[in-house]
């Protein structure tokens, strides 16, 4: 890297950011590889503590009265599954409720000529903030998923359990904290994006 005439930073220099267990789609491209299959169900946000907590429900489950916030947007349908980051290289969660993504994904696994989902890197393109957020989800050409990602995904998969978040507990099984419960900034409902909004949950599961 070198420095620019008039900053005192080389001018490629990038803030190294915190990478928890989580993954959070930055602005720009975000790439990925599905390591797992997928778990579904609704999450809603209980607001009563300090930060909100999210709250999952398996797609047949019912929420309680008073458990979560219970008005028009606020309860969504998810997907969570495992992936390897590979800008960070680590394997992490992703948690998506964006009908945009979620279509998009859906339409590849029955698409003759991609089929599954663990055969090749994903790109999400993030633009435009709040209400104007918009997702665009490419794939990459199939290739074998590097050495690296395979060692990584094979140290964590035998403790890992993603139905564990409907729990409330670790889906990896390890001793460090969840980092979803340290920061739950980028979990706050109120933080609407256009694109993120899914239909309601059937009566049935309010």
């Amino acid at each position: 890297m070198e420095n620019t005439n008039n900053d005192f930073l080389p001018s490629s220099y990038e803030i190294p950011r915190a990478e928890g267990k989580y993954f959070k789609p930055k602005d720009g491209e975000n790439r990925f590889r599905i390591l797992s299959s997928a778990i579904i169900g609704y999450v809603g946000w209980n607001k009563t503590g300090e930060k909100p907590k999210p709250i999952r429900k398996k797609v047949d489950e019912k929420f309680e009265v008073g458990e979560v916030d219970q008005k028009k947007d606020k309860i969504k349908h998810f997907w969570a599954f495992a992936i390897w980051n590979v800008e960070s290289k680590k394997v992490q969660i992703l948690e998506i409720t964006q009908k945009t993504i979620m279509d998009s994904i859906k339409a590849l696994t029955q698409d003759e000529d991609w089929g599954d989902v663990t055969g090749y890197d994903i790109v999400v393109t993030r633009t435009g903030e709040k209400l104007e957020t918009k997702y665009t989800t490419t794939p990459k050409p199939h290739k074998e998923l590097d050495q690296e990602a395979k060692n990584a995904w094979a140290e964590v998969k035998p403790k890992f359990d993603l139905n564990k978040m409907f729990t409330d507990e670790n889906p990896f099984g390890d001793d460090d904290e969840d980092d979803e419960k340290k920061d739950n900034t980028d979990w706050d409902p109120d933080n609407i994006e256009k694109d993120g909004n899914t239909t309601e949950p059937p009566e049935c599961l309010k």
